[in-house]
């Protein structure tokens, strides 16, 4: 009998397979958030900076993402989120 040589732990609750091709998306501002029809739409952007044609510095926002789902999609990652916001909270003093 051949030995199952497959280390990964279970399966994940919702299976998520990985495409090569999936954008990573950064984000630091969320201009605008809206319903339309059900729909949730929220729209993402990104600060950049760069050289003015005088040469100055300039900076300003760039649309990376335009986030569209149901209700329940929403809610997922609004869960996920702060989920993940608890673990960036630094441990309280005295905690490992």
């Amino acid at each position: 009998m051949a030995e199952n040589s497959d280390t990964r732990p279970g399966e994940a609750a919702t299976p998520v397979y990985d495409t090569p091709h999936a954008p990573f998306i950064l984000w630091d501002h969320v201009p605008r958030a809206g319903v339309v029809y059900g729909t949730i739409n929220i729209t993402l952007a990104a600060h950049r900076d760069y050289d003015g044609p005088d040469g100055s510095a300039r900076s300003d926002f760039v649309v990376t993402a335009y986030l569209r789902g149901s209700v329940q999609a929403v809610r997922n990652l609004r869960k996920a989120l702060d989920d993940v916001l608890l673990l960036a909270e630094p441990a309280p003093d005295g905690v490992n």
